[in-house]
């Protein structure tokens, strides 16, 4: 498996590229199986404020292979947000209790989950 830290700062430039100047992430520190991330911007009005903190929870997740979920977001100043992700073991069992928000089935977006 990759490197947690290398994930997240391959993520963050890849993130930063596309979602810049309206959000630019930092990487700000990784310990265990978390990572926090700073995000600043002016940020898409008409979008939901919480789709960027899952934008890069996506790309972590491609490039790691594993279930990345975004645990916490804090404001902590003007268009600025402290995020806080679960990587791996604890992140699954995270993403079970709250259960996942969409699915990508069939190749479209489900809002939710298929009762088998």
């Amino acid at each position: 498996m990759r490197d947690l830290k290398e994930a997240f700062e391959e993520a963050v430039r890849g993130f930063n590229e596309f979602r810049s100047p309206e959000a630019v992430a930092e990487l700000i520190h990784v310990e265990g199986d978390a990572a926090v991330v700073r995000m600043r911007g002016p940020f898409c009005a008409s979008c939901g404020l919480y789709d960027y903190f899952e934008d890069l929870a996506w790309r972590v997740r491609d490039l790691l292979g594993d279930e990345v979920v975004v645990e916490a977001v804090d404001r902590v100043g003007d268009d600025e947000y402290l995020a806080l992700y679960r990587v791996g073991e604890r992140a699954r069992v995270l993403r079970e209790a709250e259960g996942p928000t969409a699915y990508f089935g069939s190749g479209r977006v489900e809002d939710q989950p298929r009762r088998r």
